[in-house]
């Protein structure tokens, strides 16, 4: 089946309980990677599978706002070996109010779907009512139900009760969908497991929008074989509308740059700022199905910017090359980069200034792009973006 011919037309994205519209269009990449069977004499016998990958890239249109920060940079939490469909221990399971007490970084949403699965040497705990078998929602207050809308409201019959707490290792991991919107068409194609691969620049800009390209990657349900129907995405016709987003939600403008001491600790970018998340991934795969999801391998978070209103002795000084402390081997962290303006509030931790171009020349400015490289705080955080100052 080609998924492309159901997307003739624009499609706009639903992931962890928001919304997102796109411009330049969504790029859906369904791959069947391929491996031959040859010998020396002869050229490939027949080309047989070896994993399927889903991705899904566009630019969001830039809507600016906490919920939405949540999800794009939800990854953030994690740290390397860490899965990027977050994993929770359960602690306890209280038969008595049916709540749930699970440990993790990351933090699920309140009707987060997800699968409660047993160590192999654990037990899962008995319930008197609902199911355990295939996924369950999370509410506000810890309890669980067998359907989302329940789990929302916080009430209703599909409440998990729990008889005990099982015994030994038993975990939760969440199974957020994807759902692509085909509006035009009225096609839904849902993804059951996916999460953000590729967390977006942010922009900052008088003439630009805050975000630039965020990949999702798209992962078959857990527990799920190759042979099963719907165990990766299911499609559907429905009958589609869509919200008009609000622009006011959508912020351009220039910020005000902070990073360290003066002479840097107020001062204007000639141009965008941008901030680049990065995140490293390594697949988590068995024999028989391949690909089963991805853990953290890295993080890493950098900025560019073009200073103005500087002399060239202080263009040169902001990388230390020479004088006062410097020394090879010695740290090269300045401060904390901070963006702000109005609803919006970006600090890049721990940043050490790395290049710093300067172009000599009859019309043009002399600063180029200055480089600037975040590192963890105390927090283990590399960057917070945020509508407001903390």
């Amino acid at each position: 089946m080609n998924l492309a011919s159901l997307l003739d037309g624009p499609a706009n994205v639903t992931h962890l309980g928001q919304d997102f519209h796109f411009r330049g269009g969504l790029n859906l990449t369904p791959i069947a990677d391929l491996f031959p069977i040859e010998s020396d004499i002869h050229d490939a016998l027949v080309q047989l599978g070896l994993d399927n990958t889903v991705a899904l890239t566009g630019t969001p249109i830039g809507k600016w706002t906490a919920a939405q920060i949540a999800a794009l940079y939800r990854t953030a939490a994690l740290r390397k070996g860490e899965i990027i469909t977050p994993r929770y221990d359960i602690t306890a399971i209280d038969s008595g109010t049916d709540v749930v007490t699970y440990i993790g970084r990351a933090t699920p949403r309140t009707g987060c779907p997800m699968r409660m699965i047993a160590a192999p040497d654990a037990t899962m705990p008995a319930v008197s009512a609902g199911s355990l078998a295939g996924l369950i929602y999370l509410s506000a207050t810890g309890k669980f139900y067998t359907t989302q809308a329940h789990a929302v409201a916080d009430a209703g019959a599909s409440l998990i009760n729990f008889s005990d707490d099982g015994t030994g290792d038993i975990f939760l991991i969440e199974q957020e969908p994807l759902v692509i919107d085909a509006i035009t068409v009225n096609r839904r194609i849902t993804f059951h497991n996916a999460a953000v691969v590729v967390p977006p620049p942010a922009i900052m800009s008088a003439i630009a929008t805050m975000l630039g390209q965020v990949a999702f990657g798209c992962f078959r349900k857990e527990g799920a074989a190759l042979a099963d129907a719907n165990s990766l995405y299911t499609i559907e016709k429905v009958a589609l509308s869509d919200t008009l987003p609000d622009p006011a939600d959508i912020p351009t403008q220039a910020c005000a740059c902070v990073f360290g001491a003066a002479p840097f600790a107020s001062f204007k970018s000639r141009g965008p700022v941008t901030i680049t998340p990065t995140l490293s991934t390594t697949p988590i795969t068995n024999d028989e199905i391949g690909t089963l999801g991805l853990q953290v391998a890295g993080r890493g978070i950098s900025a560019q910017l073009s200073p103005e209103g500087f002399s060239h002795a202080q263009l040169l000084d902001l990388l230390g090359m020479q004088g006062g402390t410097i020394a090879r081997g010695k740290s090269k962290v300045r401060g904390d980069l901070v963006v702000s303006g109005t609803g919006v509030h970006c600090t890049l931790y721990n940043g050490a200034p790395r290049q710093l171009p300067q172009t000599f020349q009859t019309t043009g400015p002399l600063a180029g792009q200055l480089e600037i490289v975040g590192s963890q705080n105390d927090d283990g955080d590399l960057f917070r973006f945020a509508t407001a100052a903390p």
